[in-house]
């Protein structure tokens, strides 16, 4: 990661100005849907460990949505292009797409970027667990997730990580 990266998260963190990003909530109840096995790429890496940190904090392991990924897939694609600002922008629009396939109690979601080539998974996911609200999505009462990953031109990853609750 650039040290000026490096700097921009820890002083944003610092301010509190990341955590507006990781508390966007909603709690809805919807219709049932399919699950996947396990996504492939960096999006597996991302789910490893934060399942793997899940069950440090003895909680058990998230399963894998594809809707809730393609949701999340689609909203990195967005912020790495420019066409969505680095945010929850769309947050409901998103749930109401995962509401059509996943059946779900509450939904909340984590967003990060960074412009690291070499540790890309480890860097999202140190980010978000050193952030208050995000870790508290990464430790919450969730059962399923969905993570979507896009680098950009400029090098920059953009990752969203969508965290429901089955009924």
């Amino acid at each position: 990661m650039k040290i000026f990266d490096v700097l921009f998260l820890l002083v944003i963190a610092g301010l509190g100005i990341i955590s507006l990003f990781g508390g966007c909530t909603q709690k809805i109840g919807r219709t049932a849907g399919p699950l996947a096995t396990a996504p492939i790429g960096v999006e597996r890496e991302i789910w490893e460990r934060i399942n793997q940190h899940r069950r440090t904090m003895q909680m058990p392991a998230l399963e894998y949505s594809m809707a809730m990924a393609e949701q999340a897939q689609t909203h990195s694609e967005q912020m790495g292009s420019g066409a969505v600002p680095f945010g929850h922008q769309g947050f409901d629009e998103r749930a109401e797409a995962i509401a059509e396939t996943v059946q779900f109690n509450g939904i909340s979601e984590n967003v990060a970027w960074c412009s690291d080539t070499k540790a890309i998974a480890d860097t999202a996911v140190k980010l978000w667990l050193a952030s208050p609200s995000h870790r508290k999505n990464i430790e919450g009462d969730f059962t399923f997730t969905g993570i979507g990953a896009a680098l950009n031109q400029r090098g920059v990853w953009y990752f969203t990580q969508i965290f429901a609750k089955q009924r």
